[in-house]
């Protein structure tokens, strides 16, 4: 977590050590994705540790304290700050800086960046490179004098990170209301913040703002980053999904296009006008609202009126032949996003990807049926008798070609690489649901549309 403000403000530590409170006190029924000790406390890692650290090596060790300025014998300290009386180990009473005071941070913060935090009562020793992990300054530190810089002036110190992990952060639907719930764990900084956490505000302010030093208070971090890219990605391409699926429909439209010349078929709308307008106004209607449900009503009235002109260049037809193809595979990827949800996968960038990559694969399942049946059709057999061809010849090439297909996925489901796992895992159900799609839904479809007649069995108006 980035916390951007003046860290120096002596409101600063005790939020920080606030938030860590917040994030320990969850009971079992919330999110549990931050990683803990084994002491059951969330692992939090934040400057005010390393000042605990510092401030007990002080009572361990004195010399390197002397070296950088420290006075243990004066009560300020010898730098002007407010100081505590402890006993040292030998048990000589010693004057040490406390946290509440903002001189006292800039001492402390400053011999942390340019010597570390000294070993003490069997901690290792911090070195000066793993502290700047944690806190920023701005200027050149004065090595002698590390509450200054080399200027002479207080430093300013405007960032410092709160470091923690998160469990399973490839699973974004867990990751999402964890960090949810880290958000609110943050209360403390908002406390001393005068805009929200996630708004930057003006870093000048909380120098000047003693009752508000924070000013950016945020969850980072390469999961958060990843988490947030990816949640962006996801929605792109689901609303391109959604979109792809309209434009399927038109690329559909055009596959199954009349064959007739387009001057046969504006000298039959001048012939029979009024049932020509009533079959394009039909397909405008038809196009702008699947488009409005699928994408939004900002395409609905755009697609609306390329209809009319695809039923003058394609034919009127078709459009129903080409909606029949798509409504199939629809269906499909809305079963293949609740198998998502319910198997607890949730949506990433695999099971979003995955989603996109079945529309293409199902909609050449669907084809396949469709033009078999159009050829059946041409010939002058009935509807059941069509999908009855239908299924005894492209139905069997394609369930072979489903199986061997499901059979890859399978082994690569077999992989110990999580993403390649969960990959050729939803890949496989992918392609079961295009076979169901393709062999059970598109026959359905086609009978409901295409009824027979007791006069005209051969309904070949295709």
């Amino acid at each position: 977590m980035l916390v951007e403000g003046n860290i120096t403000n002596p409101l600063v530590i005790p939020a920080i050590e606030d938030v860590r409170r917040n994030m320990n006190s969850h009971g079992p029924d919330d999110p549990d994705q931050i990683s803990r000790m084994p002491n059951g406390d969330v692992e939090l890692l934040g400057v005010d540790l390393l000042l605990w650290y510092t401030r007990a090596a002080m009572a361990w060790n004195q010399t390197q304290f002397e070296e950088a300025g420290w006075d243990f014998g004066s009560s300020d300290g010898g730098i002007g700050c407010e100081t505590v009386n402890i006993p040292n180990r030998d048990m000589d009473f010693i004057y040490v800086p406390i946290v509440e005071d903002s001189r006292c941070l800039s001492f402390l913060f400053g011999f942390m960046l340019t010597r570390g935090v000294p070993a003490s009562g069997g901690y290792p020793s911090l070195s000066p490179s793993i502290v700047g992990e944690f806190l920023q300054v701005e200027g050149e530190l004065d090595f002698e004098n590390p509450w200054l810089t080399e200027s002479g002036e207080v430093p300013r110190y405007p960032r410092t990170a709160m470091r923690y992990g998160i469990s399973s952060p490839e699973q974004f639907s867990l990751v999402e209301p964890a960090l949810e719930q880290l958000e609110g764990d943050l209360s403390p900084l908002q406390n001393l913040s005068m805009s929200p956490n996630r708004v930057r505000g003006d870093l000048e302010t909380a120098f000047l703002d003693a009752e508000n030093p924070v000013t950016w208070a945020i969850p980072t971090g390469e999961p958060v980053i990843r988490f947030v890219a990816a949640d962006s990605m996801q929605d792109d391409l689901q609303d391109t999904l959604l979109l792809g699926l309209v434009f399927c429909i038109m690329a559909l439209w055009w596959g199954f296009r009349e064959e007739s010349p387009l001057s046969e078929r504006l000298g039959e709308i001048s012939e029979n006008k009024m049932s020509a307008v009533s079959k394009i106004t039909i397909n405008s209607v038809l196009m702008a609202s699947i488009t409005y449900v699928l994408a939004g009503p900002n395409y609905a009235a755009v697609f609306g009126l390329i209809a009319v002109g695809c039923s003058l260049v394609w034919g009127s037809r078709p459009l129903l032949l080409a909606t029949i193809t798509s409504a199939p595979i629809f269906l499909m990827i809305v079963w293949l996003y609740a198998i998502v949800g319910l198997t607890g996968y949730g949506l990433n960038m695999v099971t979003v990807s995955i989603a996109a990559i079945s529309l293409g694969v199902g909609i050449d399942y669907v084809i396949h049926v469709i033009e078999r049946f159009r050829e059946e059709m041409e010939k002058g057999v009935g509807t059941m008798k069509s999908i009855e061809a239908v299924g005894g010849a492209s139905g069997i090439a394609l369930f072979g070609s489903a199986v061997s297909d499901t059979t890859g996925f399978v082994i690569i489901n077999q992989s110990d690489m999580g993403f390649f796992s969960t990959f050729g895992l939803f890949c496989a159900v992918m392609i079961g649901l295009s076979l169901i799609a393709s062999l059970i839904l598109a026959p359905a479809v086609l009978r409901l549309a295409y009824p027979e007649s007791p006069t005209n069995p051969s309904n070949a108006n295709l």
